[in-house]
């Protein structure tokens, strides 16, 4: 299956998700974060 988006954010901070929620209305957008 290959996913199509419009911008890719590597890393989900603080930094990440605002940069995400910023480009959300404009653009299709993933996060992609490493989990512990």
């Amino acid at each position: 299956m290959i996913k199509r988006h419009d911008v890719l954010i590597v890393g989900a901070g603080l930094a990440g998700l605002r940069a995400a929620v910023g480009l959300c209305e404009r653009y299709d957008v993933a996060v992609i974060s490493k989990v512990h």
